[in-house]
């Protein structure tokens, strides 16, 4: 494990989902199959949604991993699963109840004894890991582990116990649990408006604020997600799933941000839509009015009732969703197309044990090391998928990797660092990471600060890239987050979050050109240049143990004190085994500067008490070849192992003042273990806590702990255990040494338990020689200390250059500033054969250099042959220096790396398509399968004003909209923008006709006039990337076409079409981008004959030429055929997939959209105030009679102003008079904050 060791009394239960559900083969063609991991993976949402997106006919295998540390969140997905596998076997359709045992807090009759009933079936077959492997539900849902099945087992016996309480048991249990319920309720639901829903509705977020909070107000009052007055009142049982969890403390343990509706997408419920061949729309509600003809939030009816419409509409909305997705899930389980594994365990552990599974032949219960914190169970991979040493069945490799937002909990880096090795290398490989960035005046800079340097530097240290700083292009959405941020709080609090979804991947796969020619994506660096870049990233990570924070200003990073901090130095060795298999150079020499360096940091910079756990790591990662085995002199003992491990036994009387206080004021302390000498003081953070009680071996090399599985709750001592450098036991007499466990020194728990525990945060300390507390073992419960092998530890280039000047052929260096940032990249052609070139080097030709790729540059001596340079990373050869040696035949090439709003690197191919030799692929947009997206209604009765017009809008960043706005010349990338902005707006009726536009020109005039028509079928929305999309057909105007269909063209012509005209520089940007638009939402296959094959991507540019293959040509929907006049084109049109290309948040700032977003909102909702928006989004009706504040919505415009004020007590609801506070007490009360 890369992280401390947290004190998890402040626990919470996360039994569903609180993000929408996202599509996790997206970027993955449709014929290919896919291996998925998901880290922290959470409930099964994504799964279901990303199957319902695969189309069972296309065959594709789908095989996910799922890693989870709660193991009550993977018994109730396994029960989930179970009952949908049993649906399909029998031809029964229980979705309902599904529903309800899976999202209700409390259940019906029906329900509970089909949960209960269920629990007892999969009790029976799980007694054994091969009888489970062997039962109906082996085949699609398999254990990675022994320990992993055990686990699940446990819950599913409490499930059914149940069944059997007694009279007395039954009371105490529900009474228990609606205790629990009740206090999360009381503490946390009721005192906040919560918005958080708002992201569910996307591109419509705006319309859903008033509905998000009291959905979930309601779910935590009623325990039901939505339904009528007769399920409230049958609904009255105690849900076991939500009961039971892994919660130290043993009671009800759900996190009050929990509402079923956050997994799904509730954006149909706040826009009309058309029912499409597979989308999933709400079904009828009980009111007498459709979800076609349910008001908008303009309509002039009561605010309250309008929302008690709204998440009845979110509801049925989700329970069809929730339908579709489970009968796509049969689908798939029946064509043997899907399979699903589990392990519950921690995940940095387990990435390292599928990358050490990968690397070498293990046995089958060969051990890792422990697999969770607090726990003894050690890791083992010893399913039957992992059965023989060199080819397990099971995947240990993946096409994606989804880490949830475990980098908030781990950190981003060390997540990057465990999940690379295991990411196949393919360009459609990716990595997902979700994270918290700051909104502040920099956040820009955020994603550098968290990953401790400059972002460029360490992706090319990585080898991974944010594809948005590759492209500064994202087909995400993400304008409903930043303003649900600014709802919370100030635009300007530098506390606010931005929740950030991200995908990584390889910087240079997205150019074919490139890794045709890269010989390796390893670079030279300078051993001086190298460890300094190495230091200051280890001084920025472990910056809160500075005594004084410290700025660097000239980047703007601080180096805080205090937060919570998640690495190790642990993590930093695996970061150093990570670059060690990346960098060529002397690794000796850098490592030897490094150690020098750590050692000598003064105070003020950096306490040096954990230096003795970075040497420990750095052996155990294969990073160093051996320990300091020697202090003040004193020689270590040939017997005397370089590695003990010592066991320190806590008194539990010791750790009352954690389990005596208030857990919301803990905060999220985390044990460190500490030797202190009257010379030193060493900390190590890898420590194991667990309750019980230890007993040495007869040999007295390792020692057994028989685990109090009451942990916090029960009476046994803490049981420390963690490996320490031998040396460090007997620098002194063992009466001077303390063992001693604290917590990790931070100024937040300073401020918390500094008068309790002192300066020191000392918990219990014993001396060496106190056998009672204190034991050395060679050995930790039955783990002994090993090396990570070499064949995990890639090996550097055998061949070290003498010096940094001594580039070989083919190698690129890499040189660093001052600040450790990535200057230049160089590389070095050599001529020293005597032939054309070396004449012509020595006559004083010129060196002329083109970029025409991303990655490569063609470089060679003027009239001679061009060579090809590749680099690892998109580069800008508008920043570049060339030196020449006319005498010594050589020249040498220094380029700038790429930053995303250069016109270099990738915005010179923005949407590459790649043969990737079994198929063409896209690379930075994700795959869109049309036909199941919601078809939107175009009419006039729809809020298209209110929303799709300011999407778009949010393609542009803060520095394009100036550029824009002030007249100056737009990039290519650019010019696309403002011509996609215009076929959406058209297209949604929100052009000067006032209605739908269908067909589209691209015109070049100064260039050959007409070369495309856009026949715009309908608009959907893409509800995985939270936008919408133009589904349309392209004609390409090429000779054939013109000739054999003048009049026809004429006459679409002269019927009225939108002419967007175009210059030679967009023209080539369209034509570009056509297969990559094409490609996403392709459902036909290419063909042998492929035009592709031969004449590249795209075919033409040129005027007249198409520039796609023909192979989707006359492949259309319905939609088409309907438009007479577009009929005889079918033979000669492919469907395409349009959506905004918006601007990167963490690249470029794109705040001043948001804003005027908002101002629009406000304008539309007539408000006479421009206070705040806090004020919009909370309930901003007077509870007692729905009169709305400020003549917003339901009021009309020239109604008087009114003005609320808030509850003196709660200070949440909201009342437009003393009268109506008055008569709204009685029911008030019970909620109003005490």
């Amino acid at each position: 494990m890369l992280h401390p060791a947290y004190i998890n009394l402040n626990y919470f239960f996360y039994p569903t989902g609180t993000t929408p559900a996202t599509c996790l083969t997206q970027d993955l063609p449709p014929e290919r199959s896919a291996n998925i991991l998901l880290l922290n993976c959470g409930d099964p949402r994504n799964i279901l949604f990303s199957l319902y997106n695969s189309d069972p006919d296309c065959s594709r295998i789908v095989n996910f991993t799922c890693c989870e540390s709660e193991p009550a969140i993977l018994a109730r997905n396994v029960l989930l699963f179970s009952l949908i596998i049993d649906d399909r076997n029998t031809g029964q359709d229980n979705s309902n109840l599904h529903w309800n045992i899976f999202y209700h807090l409390l259940l019906d009759e029906p329900s509970l004894q089909l949960l209960q009933q269920q629990s007892k079936k999969l009790l029976e077959i799980s007694t054994d890991e091969a009888i489970w492997r062997d039962t109906g539900y082996g085949d699609v849902l398999r254990m990675i582990s022994k320990d992993t099945l055990q686990q699940l087992r446990n819950f599913w016996m409490k499930y059914a116990d149940t069944a059997d309480y007694s009279e007395d048991q039954m009371k105490a249990y529900e009474a228990q649990y609606k205790e629990g319920w009740e206090r999360i309720r009381r503490n946390y639901v009721g005192t906040t408006r919560v918005i958080s829903g708002c992201r569910t509705a996307g591109p419509l977020w705006m319309e859903s604020t008033r509905a998000s909070d009291l959905s979930l107000k309601r779910y935590w009052k009623t325990g039901v997600a939505g339904g009528d007055e007769g399920d409230l009142a049958c609904a009255k049982h105690a849900n076991p799933t939500f009961a039971f969890s892994s919660a130290p403390h043993g009671a009800f343990s759900v996190h009050y941000g929990t509402d079923p509706l956050l997994g799904f997408h509730s954006v149909t419920s706040y826009t009309k839509v058309v029912t499409a061949s597979k989308a999933p729309t709400p079904e009828e509600p009980s009111s007498p009015a459709s979800p076609a003809s349910l008001p908008s939030l303009l309509s002039p009816i009561s605010s309250l009732n309008l929302r008690e419409e709204q998440v009845n509409r979110v509801v049925l909305s989700a329970k069809a969703q929730f339908s579709s997705w489970c009968e796509s899930f049969k689908a798939h389980t029946a064509a043997n197309l899907v399979s699903i594994r589990f392990f519950c365990g921690e995940a940095t552990s387990f990435c390292l044990a599928l990358q050490e599974r990968n690397a070498v032949e293990l046995s089958r219960d060969f051990t890792f090391g422990f697999g969770q914190p607090w726990r003894t169970t050690l890791l083992k991979l010893d399913g039957s998928d992992y059965d023989g040493p060199a080819s397990p069945s099971a995947p240990l490799t993946f096409d994606v990797i989804d880490t949830a937002d475990l980098s908030d909990q781990i950190g981003l880096l060390s997540i990057l660092v465990c999940t690379a090795p295991l990411l196949i290398k393919k360009p459609s490989s990716v990595i997902y990471t979700e994270t918290l960035l700051h909104s502040s005046e920099e956040e820009t800079s955020e994603l550098s600060k968290i990953l401790f340097g400059d972002l460029t530097t360490v992706t090319v240290l990585l080898n991974l890239a944010p594809l948005g700083h590759l492209t500064a292009i994202a087909s995400q959405a993400t304008f409903h987050e930043a303003g649900i941020l600014l709802s919370g709080s100030s635009p300007n609090s530098r506390d606010s979050l931005l929740h950030t979804r991200i995908p990584w991947k390889e910087p240079v796969l997205g150019d074919p050109l490139a890794t045709k020619y890269l010989l390796s994506s390893k670079c030279v660096f300078a051993d001086a240049e190298l460890a300094a870049l190495l230091s200051d990233i280890y001084l920025r990570m472990f910056s809160h143990e500075a005594n004084t924070p410290l700025v660097y200003p000239e980047t703007g990073f601080t180096r805080s004190t205090s937060g919570p901090k998640h690495f190790t130095r642990a993590a930093f060795a695996a970061f150093l085994r990570y670059v060690k298999a990346r960098a060529i150079c002397n690794w000796a020499k850098v490592l030897d500067a490094m150690m020098i360096k750590f050692c000598s940091y003064k105070s003020v910079e950096l306490e040096p008490n954990g230096t003795q756990d970075l040497f420990l790591h750095s052996y155990f990662f294969g990073v160093s070849e051996g320990l300091r085995s020697s202090l003040k002199g004193h020689s270590i003992p040939s017997e005397l192992p370089e590695i003990s491990c010592v066991v320190l036994t806590v008194p539990r009387k010791t750790l009352t003042l954690f389990t005596r206080m208030n857990r919301r004021d803990m905060g999220m302390p985390a044990f460190c273990a500490s030797v202190r000498s009257q010379e030193a003081h060493h900390t190590f953070a890898s420590i194991q806590p667990i309750f019980g009680k230890a007993a040495l071996s007869k040999d007295k090399r390792s020692f057994t702990i028989q685990e109090d599985p009451r942990g916090w709750t029960g009476i046994s001592d803490m049981i420390v255990s963690f490996w320490v450098p031998s040396h460090i036991l007997h620098s002194e007499e063992e009466i001077l040494i303390k063992i001693c466990l604290e917590l990790v020194n931070t100024s937040q728990t300073l401020s918390i338990f500094s008068v309790a525990l002192g300066p020191q945060l000392t918990i219990f300390e014993a001396s060496l020689s106190d056998s009672a507390h204190v034991t050395v073992c060679t050995e930790r419960a039955g783990i002994k200390s090993r090396v990570i092998p070499e064949e995990l530890v890639l090996l550097v280039e055998q061949v070290i250059p003498p010096s940094y000047a001594g580039l070989r052929v083919g190698q690129v260096g890499v040189t660093l500033s001052s600040m450790n940032e990535i200057d230049k990249f160089k590389m070095r052609l050599d001529y020293h054969n005597g032939g054309k070139e070396h004449a012509a080097l020595k006559l004083g030709s010129s060196v002329d250099i083109k970029q025409d790729s991303p990655c490569t540059v063609l470089l060679g001596i003027s009239g001679c042959k061009k060579h090809r340079l590749a680099f690892p990373y998109p580069v800008n050869t508008l920043v570049h220096t060339l030196r020449v040696s006319r005498k010594a035949a050589w020249i040498e090439l220094l380029v700038s790396p790429s930053v995303a709003t250069d016109i270099a690197g990738y915005s010179l191919h923005t949407l590459p398509v790649i043969n990737d030799n079994t198929c063409y692929l896209v690379w930075n947009i994700p795959y869109i399968p049309l036909n199941t997206l919601p078809v939107l209604d175009t009419s006039r009765t729809n809020n298209f004003d209110r929303w799709v017009n300011q999407h778009v809008s949010n393609m542009w960043s803060d520095r394009e909209r100036k550029i824009r706005n002030d007249g100056e010349q737009m990039d290519v990338k650019m010019e696309l923008k403002e011509s996609i902005q215009t076929i959406f707006l058209y297209a949604a009726g929100l052009g000067p006709s006032g209605k739908p536009e269908r067909v589209f020109s691209l015109c070049a005039p100064e260039h050959g006039g007409n070369h495309m028509l856009i026949f715009v079928s309908v608009l959907r929305l893409d509800l995985s990337s939270q936008t919408a999309v133009v589904d349309a057909y392209v004609l390409p105007l090429t000779e054939e076409v013109i000739a054999r269909y003048p009049r026809r063209i004429s006459r679409i012509y002269r019927d009225g079409i939108v002419n967007i005209r175009i210059g030679e520089g967009e023209l080539t940007g369209w034509k570009d981008m056509m297969p990559a638009i094409a490609e996403r939402c392709r459902t036909w296959k290419h063909t042998p004959t492929c035009e592709y094959r031969v004449s590249g991507i795209p075919v033409s540019i040129a005027m007249g030429q198409s520039p796609l293959c023909s192979c989707g040509l006359g492949v259309v929907e319905d939609e088409f055929v309907k438009h007479k006049e577009w009929e005889p084109f079918r033979h000669h049109v492919t469907r395409i997939a349009l959506s905004p290309l918006f601007a990167v948040s963490y690249i470029e700032r794109t705040t001043t959209g948001l804003v005027k977003g908002l101002n629009f909102f406000l304008d539309a909702q007539e408000l006479t105030t421009r206070e705040s928006f806090t004020s919009l989004v909370q309930d901003n009706v007077c509870q007692n009679c729905g009169l709305e504040a400020g003549g917003a919505v339901g009021v009309a415009v020239d109604s008087p102003v009114v003005m609320l004020t808030k509850c003196n007590r709660c200070r949440t609801a909201m009342y437009c008079s003393q009268t109506c506070q008055k008569q709204d007490w009685k029911k008030h009360r019970a909620e109003c904050l005490l």
